[in-house]
């Protein structure tokens, strides 16, 4: 699915106009793990940020990513803490990372996670900051919910909210997102005889279509590599079913890229006999997201 958060600010980081602050907010769960939105998010938009400015395959980008650069700063609160604390060290470079502007990237982004979470102590020393940005340098606010900031920083802000992706309620009151209901979907026509006529080429044991169902409702994308991996006919027919789906949905044109290259992956790991475990479940999730 297309993040348009991700596209405004990948559009005005390629042309150098992007704010200094912004807050984001999520409306809806897209998880129970409260930390899955902002981490999940934030990661997402970093490696399409290093995509594009170094040109890298999305693998590439993910891996840059995961490694950190200097010109992106990741203020998270410690988990045994309430409120962010003066002296914690995602605090004290809040301020230096102000200072400079930024090396490599055409901007220094700083995200601070559970911003509503940063006590009026810590607000009001941020204030000069903020009022007086360096160019090139954007700070981001992540917020799960619309607790009020200080309005001297809401007011100071660019606002963008981003909502959950579309749940699909089940007959028992669950509710499940699009890649697991097209799954379930499939499963179905499978059970009433009304598959494609190629959907039958492999033939799901009981335990396989069981299994697969019980990922599905549980929204469990680990669970489904772990299924798949039971043999190599399981998994060529699931990566079938999931490219299927990846092609019945619209996509922009970073988004079939990013496709494009986690594909490439896939079957390059399929050459060298690498974990399907982690095969699998990469591209699931690339597709799924």
């Amino acid at each position: 699915m297309t993040d348009h958060i991700h596209d405004i600010l990948l559009r005005d980081n390629e042309s150098c106009t992007l704010a200094p602050l912004y807050i984001i907010r999520r409306q809806n769960h897209l998880s129970t793990d409260s930390q899955t939105f902002p981490e999940e998010w934030v990661q997402g938009l970093i490696t399409k940020i290093l995509s594009r400015e170094f040109n890298l395959s999305f693998k590439e980008a993910a891996h840059r990513a995961e490694l950190g650069h200097s010109d992106i700063l990741l203020v998270k609160k410690k988990a045994e803490h309430k409120l962010y604390k003066v002296d914690e060290r995602g605090i004290l470079e809040f301020i230096k990372a102000h200072q400079h502007s930024p090396l490599e990237l055409k901007n220094k982004f700083i995200f601070v996670f559970e911003a509503e979470k940063v006590p009026p102590t810590i607000s009001n020393k941020w204030l000069k900051t903020l009022e007086e940005p360096k160019k090139n340098v954007s700070t981001i606010l992540l917020i799960d919910g619309d607790k009020p900031l200080m309005s001297t920083i809401e007011s100071r802000a660019i606002t963008l909210r981003l909502k959950g992706e579309k749940k699909i309620p089940l007959s028992d009151g669950k509710s499940v997102s699009h890649f697991h209901q097209y799954v379930l979907s499939f499963l179905d026509k499978l059970d009433k005889n009304l598959e494609r006529k190629d959907a039958g080429v492999f033939s799901l044991t009981k335990d396989q279509r069981s299994n697969l169902e019980i990922a599905a409702e549980n929204q469990d994308l680990y669970a489904y590599s772990e299924i798949v991996k039971s043999s190599k006919s399981f998994e060529e027919f699931f990566f079938n079913l999931t490219l299927e789906y990846a092609s019945s949905i619209e996509n922009d044109f970073l988004k079939c890229q990013e496709l494009l290259d986690v594909v490439k992956w896939y079957q390059t790991s399929l050459e060298y006999n690498n974990s399907s475990t982690s095969r699998i479940f990469s591209f699931i999730k690339t597709v799924s997201s």
